[in-house]
């Protein structure tokens, strides 16, 4: 259990530049955690200091040095903040919660945002490896399963895109008036355009999901042909478009309401602007994917789950081992399904 009391100033910018310096020649994986610890105290040997830091209270420092920027010590705040998310977590090791911040957990990361307020590089190497290692995992499990391979699984690639969806899970898609959204459905899968922004074919057995913002101009209008469906108003709604072998699925939720509309090659649903399209970035299309496929959804002060088994159960579906019916609910299948099974 780490619990990290709050540490002065001047003493986290005295052991500051002897831990990165010993940082920097360490995998930001945590291996080498312990040896970094032992340093740090070494460094207050034979100061005269006020009060000798504890082990807990160079924890955070530690792993800020590890996972953190090649610069001066973080600023006051960041520190306060990760000992505010570590007191309320105990149980949360200190790697743990500054992997997960220094990759915009728990905060608002501005898209030109740099330094302490971006994403931290090696915060996501680190997180990058530990998707990676999922991968890894899942593919030797169907292998052997007797699941085979059109190509070699390439990991690295994988863990590229899944670490993006689970800390940058959403791209907005605006439409105005004069857009729309088509969703045709063909021989090789769902065909959804809109003019040039957005273009993309989803092939059979995948999905492409669309939180749907209603503009104040009104509701948005979904037209099949010569029939018009109006959305409810007072709801935000979900589009999930699931292509087929020679059908597209369109299932459009709006509160505790659903419908299914079927497809036929050909046929073109339109989804009529002014309206804003969230477009979510991992496809699975399950009702909690929200909570379980984004890094936002990492609880460890409400569950005591380690930052590993979150990413785990994100990329694999829940369950240590592969299975047909919670594999298709992580991550790792939506993706392959859209880039290639």
């Amino acid at each position: 259990m780490h619990r990290t009391p709050a540490m002065r100033d001047d003493d986290l910018e005295r052991v500051w530049k002897p831990l990165l310096v010993a940082a920097r020649k360490l995998p930001p994986t945590g291996s080498g955690f312990d040896s970094l610890m032992a340093r740090a105290l070494d460094a207050f040997a034979g100061t005269s200091i006020e009060r000798f830091p504890t082990a807990s209270e160079l924890a955070l420092p530690v792993a800020l040095s590890l996972l953190g920027l090649d610069t001066s010590a973080p600023p006051a705040e960041v520190v306060a903040t990760l000992q505010h998310h570590m007191a309320a977590a105990p149980a949360a090791h200190p790697l743990d919660v500054v992997t997960a911040y220094g990759c915009g957990w728990a905060r608002r990361v501005a898209p030109t945002a740099t330094g302490w307020d971006g994403r931290w590089d090696r915060a996501q190497a680190a997180l990058h490896a530990l998707v990676a290692r999922f991968v890894g995992d899942a593919a030797k499990q169907l292998e052997r399963a007797g699941i085979r391979f059109p190509y070699e699984p390439d990991t690295a690639f994988a863990a590229d895109l899944l670490i993006i969806r689970l800390y940058r899970p959403l791209s907005t898609l605006p439409l105005d008036e004069a857009q729309a959204l088509y969703i045709t459905c063909t021989e090789d899968g769902a065909q959804v355009t809109c003019g040039e922004d957005h273009e993309e074919l989803i092939p059979a057995g995948a999905k492409a999901v669309y939180d749907v913002r209603h503009d104040k101009a009104g509701p948005p209008r979904l037209r099949r042909g010569e029939n018009t469906l109006t959305l409810a108003p007072d709801h935000a709604s979900v589009l999930r478009v699931t292509a087929m072998d020679l059908e597209t699925r369109i299932t459009l939720t709006a509160g505790n309401r659903e419908k299914t509309l079927k497809l036929a090659p050909s046929e073109i649903l339109e989804l009529a602007g002014p309206v804003t399209l969230d477009v979510l970035e991992c496809t699975c299309g399950h009702w909690r994917c929200a909570e379980r496929h984004r890094l936002s959804g990492w609880q460890p002060d409400a569950a005591e789950i380690s930052l590993a088994s979150f990413v785990a159960s994100a990329v694999k579906g829940p369950g240590r081992t592969l299975r047909t019916g919670t594999f298709p609910q992580g991550m790792l299948f939506a993706l392959w399904s859209r880039e290639g099974f």
